[in-house]
């Protein structure tokens, strides 16, 4: 069985928008990181264009875990 992937940059992590958004959510860089990729995965598996036009906001809320 296949599995689908996402292509993450081995930059990434030290990229200065994880920084930046460490800092204003008050995390660190690495959670940013790790929520940036189930927000990712979720927008891959329930989307085809990208636009998730009719979800609840607790269903797209990263930190409702």
């Amino acid at each position: 069985m296949a599995y689908e992937w996402i292509k993450i940059e081995v930059v990434t992590p030290d990229k200065p928008e994880i920084y930046q958004l460490a800092e204003i959510l008050a995390i660190d860089p690495d959670a940013v990181l790790g929520k940036l990729i189930r927000v990712w995965a979720w927008a891959d598996q329930q989307t085809i264009d990208g636009n998730a036009n009719s979800n609840a906001a607790s269903v797209t809320n990263i930190d409702s875990e």
